[in-house]
């Protein structure tokens, strides 16, 4: 039994039976299966369920539930965040229990959706996989060291719907009104329910140290009531087990907007609070619910959904800063876009299903369904392309080569030489392919596939193949 500080002890006890705490307490000591969420816009479960088993030894079980979802039954080298699959985006590792809200927030295809704390991007890729990169998902995140985290795992994942924001969310509300579909708001909280891996929660907690997070949970959701537009639907959740950061803040949403709650229910989990230590809340609080650790051996969370019924009073809007981007539709794009068609095939109707964010020497691609030209509200819009050449054609992007992979049909290098594949995967020089055929610039650039799948962009020089893999995605420590 793992010890829990007597301030959180003693509040525990305000809402569980002594029993519950100390099952609480047991399981904290003991090491919970981890999972991993399939990345349904570049692989099948199936697919990656037997490569983790015949390639690394890891054994996994399908979740009964969640249809992308793996559990890890046996990882005896702990090689699920070293296997080549994971460099490349084919899984994300995530706890089951942060795979629910966007479950439960069921983003619709061309649908409009904004994930309001995005950061690290578990919940944001699984939501643009669930939008199958269609429509426009809008994910912010106020701090700048986990705005690099984000960008970097968008990237991996091949999201290519998705515009990032780098805002204080409580205040988007200037350029959103009665706008989106669908807002996932999964607020910073106290991580009650995640002790097992942060600590430092167990050392600083208090019902008095967290009242900073709960004026700005109140202060977040209230924004994305705000932004939701009539009918639209919202998922708040956290990963806490107080009811101060959970029902509370519910209640005085449900009390003062209009909104509706509707009804969550989640294995493991058991309905939100009406009533606890003299506090009464409404009964419409039942269709909340809250993920009890030791029901559902996995990371306590609590979600509440609810769906808008009336436009909010409008605020002053706006304008935001001035921007270099500006998105182009295909026809303005297509001549830079001349040196990648001809070179790896790709079909000219496709891309045209396409716009174009075009930042000067870089250009983008998002989703057709993108219909927010505000592009100052954005540190980036959809996945480089790639960077214009002297001659204003475009060098292809690795990243955008896998996420083009479907519609590249030429321009191949098959590289499945165990040591060359490494070189190139760490940015080096693979001999064999020298060439000294007079060609330059996007003439010279192929796409390497390993295993028949795309994995990035190369340039074929005199010394070699010389990979053009981000730099920013390159590890060493990673296994074939």
């Amino acid at each position: 039994m793992k010890p829990i500080s007597e301030n959180i002890h003693d509040y525990l006890l305000t809402l569980f039976s002594q029993n519950e705490v100390n099952r609480f307490m047991e399981l904290l000591g003991n090491p919970r299966k981890q999972s991993v969420r399939v990345n349904s816009l570049k692989a099948n479960v199936d697919d990656i369920k037997s490569k983790l088993d015949l390639k690394y030894g890891i054994k996994t079980s399908l979740h009964p539930w969640i249809p992308d979802a793996l559990v890890i039954e046996d990882d005896s080298e702990n090689l699920i965040g070293k296997t080549f699959e994971h460099l490349l985006g084919y899984y994300y590792i995530q706890s089951i229990s942060s795979m629910l809200p966007p479950i439960y927030l069921k983003p619709e295809e061309g649908s409009k959706v904004l994930d309001l704390c995005a950061a690290p991007g578990s919940k944001s890729t699984q939501l643009a996989a669930m939008m199958k990169n269609t429509g426009m998902l809008a994910v912010n995140e106020v701090q700048g060291d986990r705005l690099r985290t984000l960008s970097f795992n968008i990237e991996r994942n091949n999201v290519f719907n998705a515009g990032i924001i780098q805002d204080k969310g409580e205040w988007l509300g200037r350029y959103y009104q009665n706008y989106f579909d669908k807002i996932l708001v999964d607020v910073p909280c106290s991580g009650l329910g995640i002790i097992q891996k942060k600590e430092e929660v167990n050392k600083w907690w208090s019902t008095q140290s967290i009242t900073g997070l709960i004026n700005l949970q109140l202060s977040l959701i209230i924004a994305a009531v705000k932004m939701l537009k009539p009918g639209g639907e919202l998922i708040y959740s956290t990963c806490t087990l107080t009811t101060e950061e959970n029902e509370e803040i519910i209640n005085k949403v449900i009390d003062k907007y209009p909104v509706e709650l509707l009804p969550v229910s989640v294995p493991g989990g058991i309905p939100g609070f009406t009533e606890v230590a003299g506090k009464k809340f409404s009964p419409e609080l039942a269709k909340t619910a809250r993920v009890l650790p030791w029901l559902s051996n996995s990371e306590g969370f609590f979600l509440a959904k609810m769906v808008k019924i009336d436009e909010t009073e409008k605020i002053k809007s706006q304008e935001p800063r001035e921007s270099r981007i500006v998105i182009k539709p295909f026809k303005k794009v297509k001549e830079s876009l001349n040196s990648i068609i001809k070179n790896f095939g790709i079909d000219e109707d496709y891309l045209s299903t396409l716009l174009y964010p075009d930042h000067g020497k870089k250009l983008y691609f998002v989703s057709g369904d993108w219909d927010d030209m505000r592009t100052g509200i954005y540190d980036r819009i959809g996945l480089k392309l790639g960077s214009y050449e002297k001659h204003d054609q475009l060098i292809l992007n690795s990243i955008a080569a896998q996420s083009l992979a479907p519609h590249i049909t030429k321009g191949i290098i098959d590289l499945d030489d165990t040591a060359d594949l490494r070189s190139y995967m760490e940015g080096g020089v693979v001999k064999q392919f020298a060439s000294t055929a007079k060609t330059t610039g996007a003439e010279r650039q192929v796409v390497i596939r390993s295993a028949g799948e795309i994995i990035g962009t190369g340039v074929v020089t005199e010394r070699g193949l010389k990979s053009q893999f981000p730099r920013g995605h390159r590890n060493q420590n990673f296994r074939f």
